[in-house]
């Protein structure tokens, strides 16, 4: 009996740990975004997750960022508008790296194994360094969930946009 008491506590204790992270994620992931939508008005701006991929494809390109690569529900923040791309630290928040539409080469939808959430569809930005940038964007809403393969493909209909009117 006073194990199954244990067990139930434990449990119960798990579920309100997972809750509170939850509820803490949602919100910095939501004060980031205002934070570079305050910053960059008019841009279409959208959390990220971290992963050691995006970690990588950005030392291609020169810029150190361990904490987006970090396996985090929420790492960074991305926003796009007439110049061009940029990825931001939400923890920092700044700007970690910025690429001009002229050096962009494509983006696309795509699939990648995202730590601690699968296989999740992708925005794919390939730089003409050669970077291939794995943007495991955030649902709408949230900075934790990954947001689902039609929301990645309006997000790369509109930077096509951008990137083509620039």
């Amino acid at each position: 009996m006073t194990t199954v008491v244990v067990a139930a506590l434990l449990v119960v204790a798990a579920v309100v740990v997972g809750l509170v992270l939850y509820r803490r994620t949602t919100r910095a992931a939501a004060r980031a975004v205002a934070a570079v939508r305050a910053a960059r008005p008019g841009w279409w701006v959208g959390a990220v997750h971290g992963s050691p991929a995006l970690a990588r494809a950005l030392v291609v390109e020169g810029t150190w960022a361990p904490a987006l690569g970090r396996s985090l529900p929420f790492a960074g923040v991305v926003a796009a508008g007439p110049p061009g791309l940029e990825l931001w630290d939400a923890r920092r928040g700044a700007p970690v790296a910025a690429w001009p539409w002229r050096s962009v080469a494509s983006v696309t939808a795509g699939e990648e194994r995202v730590p601690r959430r699968g296989t999740a569809s992708v925005l794919r930005v390939e730089t003409l360094a050669g970077a291939v940038l794995p943007l495991a964007l955030a649902a709408r809403g949230t900075g934790w969930a990954a947001a689902r393969e039609d929301e990645v493909a309006d997000v790369v209909g509109r930077l096509r946009e951008l990137r083509d009117g620039a």
